[in-house]
């Protein structure tokens, strides 16, 4: 049995089809450069953070006096790490195979269904982060001794799901979401995994801004566009490739202050910031990167906006994997190609050049193998045999021009 299970999952559930099912439905994985073969350890990046600067008028610089070009070696320190489990209950694919042995039939009418909705939870998880950072959702009012917390995206949540309630004066909880409501926004933590017993969130107020992460992700989680786009002074990281933002500029990205955005001058304070990006950085980013909820501004925007700004015909592209786009014709000639991602946060709208990122890794997406060369484990419990499977990702994101982009913050209309 063991080999034909192993042998169904070779066949039928190769992990190439994991990584390819998770770049497919992710926007920003499709567009930035996939660099495999880092093996771990330290990753030089270097850069130049300034050309040779010595002008003089009417006369040689001394030679004693010569500005030289200004290079610095960042170092990326190691690979960050992410897995994922799937578990497969035994009974069930006998039962679906009508008789006592594993059939194929049986193993893909359970396992396509597993595998989709796995990969789509994962690559949910694994794309905001990169995205966003390592919060999943922020709370927007106090908790509450019966479990119960107001959060801002319940979306990305499911009932099951392992997270810790955090918040920034360090207090920490971990809870199983037992009870999850879209219209009110609200989840529900209980202590354990199927039990009842509420987790005491009373603790968690909005004067520490209480936040909710998966396990781990608080110290371990991979590097965040946003959070090295944005300056230090408003949640940003102090430093990219261990090198201080403060003191090289090439680390430093044009963000400009999105709290006077509305829902009807949205365009123009983007192509403001466009403007502003070029005119005082080294850069070009031509893609707007936001939220579904910024995107339907946009486009009730320019449904109103009597010609100051349109849509450049057949630019318009609407995906299932959850991303929308549209190239928009600003003022003087600009265009500037919108795009919406499911895993965008509201509260920032981002301008990126996608040459100047990339996510270095050690083959992307793994299953852990056994050491006698199994893809998957078994326990035995009473009610029968369940396997599992693993999968891995190593790598850390790295942002190689973060002069090249720009990001718009304090967003909340």
């Amino acid at each position: 049995m063991d080999r034909t299970f192993n042998q169904m999952l070779l066949d039928y559930v190769p992990e190439e089809l994991l990584k390819n099912e998770m770049i497919k439905k992710d926007w920003f994985l499709q567009n930035i450069q996939i660099v495999d073969g880092w093996a771990g350890g330290e990753m030089q990046v270097s850069f130049k953070e300034a050309a040779a600067s010595s002008f003089a008028y009417g006369q040689l610089t001394d030679e004693n006096d010569v500005g030289e070009s200004v290079l610095v070696r960042g170092i990326v320190p190691g690979h960050k790490y992410v897995s994922a489990t799937m578990k497969i209950n035994e009974r069930d694919l006998r039962e679906h195979g009508g008789s006592s042995k594993i059939s194929k039939q049986s193993f893909l009418k359970i396992l396509p269904d597993e595998i989709n909705d796995h990969v789509q939870a994962f690559k949910e998880i694994f794309s905001h982060n990169l995205l966003n950072g390592k919060k999943l959702a922020k709370a927007t009012a106090s908790g509450d001794a019966t479990g119960v917390l107001k959060i801002d995206r319940p979306e990305r949540l499911m009932v099951g799901m392992k997270l810790e309630i955090r918040d920034t004066a360090g207090a920490v909880e971990v809870g199983y979401i037992s009870e999850q409501s879209l219209p009110t926004l609200e989840v529900k933590f209980v202590t354990t995994r199927g039990g009842t017993t509420p987790v005491d969130l009373s603790g968690f107020t909005m004067a520490n801004f209480p936040y909710v992460v998966i396990p781990g992700a608080e110290d371990k989680a991979f590097a965040s566009l946003k959070e090295l786009l944005l300056p230090a002074s408003v949640g940003g990281t102090t430093t990219v490739f261990g090198k201080s933002k403060s003191v090289y500029s090439y680390l430093q990205s044009h963000a400009e202050n999105g709290s006077t955005i509305t829902a009807t001058n949205i365009i123009g304070k983007i192509f403001d910031a466009y403007t502003n990006h070029r005119r005082f950085y080294k850069g070009n980013a031509q893609k707007v990167v936001m939220s579904f909820k910024n995107f339907a501004a946009c486009m009730k925007q320019l449904e109103s906006s009597k010609g100051a700004f349109n849509v450049v015909p057949g630019s318009r592209k609407t995906d299932l994997y959850g991303y929308d786009q549209a190239t928009i014709h600003g003022v003087g000639g600009g265009l500037l190609e919108f795009v919406a991602c499911q895993e965008m946060d509201d509260d920032c709208i981002m301008l990126l050049d996608m040459s100047t990122m990339k996510f270095h890794t050690n083959g992307l997406i793994r299953r852990i193998k056994s050491p006698d060369g199994l893809e998957y484990y078994t326990r035995r419990g009473v009610n029968g045999y369940v396997h599992f499977l693993d999968h891995e990702c190593y790598g850390e994101f790295v942002l190689n021009k973060p002069q090249g982009n720009a990001i718009i913050h304090s967003i909340n209309f």
